[in-house]
């Protein structure tokens, strides 16, 4: 009779150690949500300034989540954690970024952005050479013959429009007789002249046609840049105003410009 109690008092043990067992085992298979995404993000840019053709990079902060969908606001989208993104036109755009969990709850971050463009306000000059150098830097002497100094006329625009041309004389007139020491000059622009992402150029020239009616004109420098990707630029992004500078061969040429 002991024996039998015993056996049963085991079975009952044993019967109930695994209904224990069934019910912590369906406690911890139970659909608890996971914790809610927390979207967040901020922008960069290496002038800390929003413009056309400049890549902003975009720093996601967001917590709880495993995936995520950005919208640019103008049709673009990413599903980068921190994508950089480019555009191609100014305006006010908004930029959206939802965090997503594993098992698909989302929440979304909005921001807005002004993007400008760069627009020409004034150009000039900081530095010439006075030597006519050949191809080795070697002298062949001063621009003009008479040691009057060269007459500058410059023009610049995009390489592949060539109906462009920006000229001096378009808001000044030729500079004559640029002579040592040298004084920085420059001119205002009070049109809307774009400065846009693709090669452009600068001719500067010695006018001669005041001294010499027949003479033509010489050229004394040449180079190619792109006003909107140039390492040598300074911005002020509270004024929104930045200085491109163009270097080279005894020159130095400014371009100034405001964003908007």
């Amino acid at each position: 009779m002991f024996t039998t109690k015993l056996y049963s008092m085991k079975r009952f043990l044993i019967y109930s150690l695994g209904l224990g067992v069934a019910v912590v085992i369906s406690s911890c298979g139970g659909d608890d949500p996971l914790p809610a995404p927390v979207p967040a993000f901020e922008a960069t840019t290496d002038l800390d300034i929003y413009e056309v053709a400049q890549p902003i990079k975009f720093i996601n902060g967001s917590t709880n989540a495993s995936s995520y969908t950005w919208d640019f606001g103008d049709g673009g989208t990413s599903t980068d954690i921190n994508p950089e993104y480019t555009y191609e036109e100014p305006g006010d755009y908004i930029v959206t970024l939802t965090a997503i969990t594993d098992d698909e709850q989302s929440e979304v971050a909005t921001e807005s952005f002004e993007v400008g463009q760069r627009l020409l306000t004034a150009f000039g000059m900081l530095s010439i050479s006075f030597d006519n150098l050949d191809a080795n830097g070697v002298s062949e002497g001063p621009w003009d013959a008479d040691g009057s100094g060269p007459d500058i006329f410059m023009f610049f625009g995009p390489e592949d429009d060539p109906n462009f041309e920006l000229t001096v004389n378009t808001f000044g007139s030729v500079i004559p007789n640029v002579s040592q020491p040298f004084e920085a000059f420059g001119f205002t622009v009070n049109t809307d002249i774009q400065l846009t992402n693709e090669p452009w150029f600068i001719q500067v020239f010695d006018d001669d046609s005041e001294i010499e009616p027949n003479a033509a004109d010489l050229m004394i420098q040449a180079t190619g840049f792109n006003p909107i990707i140039n390492s040598n630029t300074q911005v002020d992004p509270d004024q929104k105003i930045g200085r491109i500078l163009i270097e080279g061969g005894g020159f130095a040429i400014f371009l100034d410009f405001e964003v908007k």
